[in-house]
């Protein structure tokens, strides 16, 4: 099969804004608290009812009428140790650290024998230090309390000399010897109350940088990451951000609605910013239009770049960070527009709110780049056209979120071919959802020209058989993520933000877990083009087979997809370019002529992103299958220019 591309490094079509490479990191699952996040601990404050057990009022078996179940009494995540008729559990709410509740154990005996709560599938490695914190208060002949992982991990002995009927923090370090899944025991003898309030197990090095997992945060590094959406996505819409700051342990652990998960607030806004700051990470903050207020946004505003004699600032200063953060990009809420969401409205009403929100938020600081919540082209209500024509004089820009292929619609898994030829024509879709969008917005923008922040896209996969509840993406998806972010290089003259969702686990670029991390071909795709790519967009052109499809999910049927797809950048000085290929093919190589108006030395540094098939993937602790190779080479001349094969199921970058 052959092709031939064309690239005119004089036509630019825009400057590539860096904040084009972005993701989002959204308190979703096990995206922040299980990946993003080094907190061990599971439910470590303690919130919540007695896990998922049957209460008063609900229809139980008869037995328990008569006698409570076993661990009744005992927060979620958690289970009884030496469970008996002596001792007895409670969440006290009438007794607690934060959030309003603790962990009580009630030890009804004198005997010496150790009782109290567990918490399995602690996940630790052998040889490395942690940092073990308890926050604990005792009333009555309480023994020693004992704080480790299992039998044979010795962690933190409270002597009873160093318990008293008030809150005490005490902290310790943990070496394990083996590493493993263990169970974390707190426990303690005699008779009398034992509280809880909070309890922390972190590995040492992501404990003194702040809390972010540091290998984590180097594929921020690596994958050529510029920006960062937080705290989400839906459950921005129900996050109040007081919640976030102060001391972790004295932090509320709240229901987020969005989602309806306990959410600890251990990732606030000083972790996180700072955590920024030091990767050199663009933060892009995501204000509650759903259930909070203008009000509220700008105290946000204030905390983060006030002065700090200012009233939020001066919280801020007594947090420990005097100097103001500057924060520049923020979101005025989320998918607004969907009746799923906290504070959904309609589009006139969410545009009001969008202007006096960007009001009081440039109050505080004037300097701010506002976005605000957009559509598809110009779906439920007319969205786009009436936020544009209210709103667009307030703010700077207008987000659209889209995802490739949503199955879960679908009654069966589709045909593994059919699907592939589906997924890897989306950036197709993409073109035509950002264009028609752009179209629409332009027609009826009441400021200033409109940026495009593309803040939420990727690929949906079918969640209904996975285990864990997690995507697994292939090479098939990796592709399909490039030709979306060729889709913005080409429309950087409009597109200036780009947020892929997410970054870790769910819907995410890396798969998490406690001792591993695995590289999906969407990270590996992503990486290559945000590392590989020029400061321009310019002009290109491909002419070669193509392909249809009858569509499946919410991908559209599509006529002439060609099984090329190619961008171009090049330097600002043009004497340098950067070509990405795309062979959609999934097991046939296509040789393209490659033409570069202007003279062009034919050598060139070659990156191929490929795999055995277009459904290999990367497993956490297994050597990657999907591989990316790079070679200096010479490119054999032809008619006109160059010719280079490209493999099949493969993303090629030439430079």
């Amino acid at each position: 099969m052959r092709a031939e591309i064309r690239i005119e490094p004089q036509e630019i079509l825009g400057e590539i804004d860096p904040m084009l490479y972005g993701v989002n990191v959204e308190h979703l699952e096990r995206a922040v608290y299980g990946g993003y996040w080094a907190e061990l601990v599971r439910n470590r404050k303690f919130a919540g009812h007695d896990d998922d057990r049957p209460g008063r009022g609900r229809p139980v078996a008869w037995k328990r009428e008569f006698a409570d179940p076993p661990g009744f009494g005992i927060a979620a995540c958690w289970e009884p140790f030496g469970a008996g008729p002596a001792v007895e559990y409670a969440h006290d709410n009438s007794v607690f650290y934060s959030g309003g509740q603790s962990q009580r154990i009630d030890l009804l005996g004198d005997d010496r024998s150790p009782r109290g709560v567990s918490q399995p599938g602690i996940a630790v490695l052998g040889g490395e230090e942690y940092n073990l914190r308890t926050v604990l208060r005792a009333r009555g002949p309480i023994g020693p309390v004992r704080i480790g992982l299992g039998d044979d991990v010795a962690g933190l002995v409270v002597d009873d000399r160093d318990l008293a009927d008030e809150w005490r923090t005490i902290e310790s370090r943990l070496v394990p010897k083996a590493g493993g899944d263990f169970d974390l025991r707190i426990t303690a003898s005699g008779s009398g109350q034992l509280w809880v309030g909070a309890v922390s197990l972190m590995r040492a090095d992501h404990h003194r940088a702040g809390g972010i997992r540091q290998d984590v945060a180097e594929r921020l590094k690596t994958g050529g990451i510029t920006l960062i959406r937080w705290p989400g996505g839906n459950f921005a819409s129900d996050y109040d951000w007081e919640c976030g700051v102060g001391p972790r342990d004295r932090r509320p652990t709240a229901l987020n609605r969005a989602w309806g998960e306990w959410e600890p607030h251990d990732l606030g806004t000083d972790e996180f910013l700072t955590h920024c700051e030091q990767w050199g990470i663009t933060p892009f903050l995501t204000v509650n239009a759903g259930s909070g207020s203008p009000e509220q946004a700008a105290a946000w505003v204030e905390y983060c770049n006030g002065p700090p004699d200012s009233e939020y600032g001066a919280i801020r200063a007594a947090n420990g960070r005097t100097q103001p953060y500057g924060v520049r990009h923020w979101s005025i809420g989320n998918e607004i527009w969907g009746n799923f969401q906290v504070g959904h409205v309609d589009a006139e009403s969410y545009a009001r709110r969008c202007v006096q929100f960007a009001r009081a938020m440039r109050a505080v600081d004037d300097r701010l780049h506002l976005t605000a919540v957009g559509h598809v082209r110009n779906v439920l209500g007319r969205w786009n056209e009436r936020v544009s024509r209210i709103a667009g004089a307030s703010v700077d820009a207008i987000a659209i979120h889209s995802y490739t292929l949503n199955p879960m619609i679908l009654s069966t898994e589709p045909d593994p071919e059919k699907k592939y030829l589906a997924i890897v024509a989306g950036p197709e879709t993409v073109d035509r959802v950002l264009d028609d969008s752009i179209s629409v917005i332009d027609e009826h923008w009441s400021g200033p020209e409109a940026e495009i922040s593309y803040d939420e896209y990727g690929v949906r996969e079918d969640l209904r058989t996975a285990t864990p509840w997690k995507e697994v993406y292939t090479l098939r998806d990796g592709l399909c993520i490039a030709g979306i972010i060729q889709s913005m290089q080409q429309r950087s003259a409009r597109v200036r933000i780009g947020a892929q969702f997410g970054f870790a686990n769910r819907l995410g670029l890396i798969d998490v877990e406690a001792d591993s991390i695995a590289e999906t071909p969407c990270f590996q795709a992503f990486a290559l083009l945000a590392n590989h790519s020029g400061p321009l967009a310019v002009a290109s052109t491909c002419r070669s087979e193509s392909y249809s499809t009858p569509g499946l999910g919410t991908e559209p049927p599509q006529r002439a997809v060609p099984w090329l797809r190619v961008a171009a950048t090049a330097s600002r000085d043009s004497d340098r370019v950067w070509i990405s290929v795309i062979n959609r093919h999934p097991g046939q190589a296509v040789t393209a002529m490659i033409e570069i108006a202007g003279d062009w030395n034919p050598r060139a540094r070659v990156s191929v992103l490929g795999g055995d098939g277009p459904n290999a993937r990367n497993a956490a602790g297994a050597v990657p299958v999907v591989r990316l190779s790079r070679a200096d080479c010479e490119l054999e001349p032809g008619d006109r220019g160059f010719t280079r094969q490209f493999d099949p199921h493969s993303l090629t970058v030439l430079e």
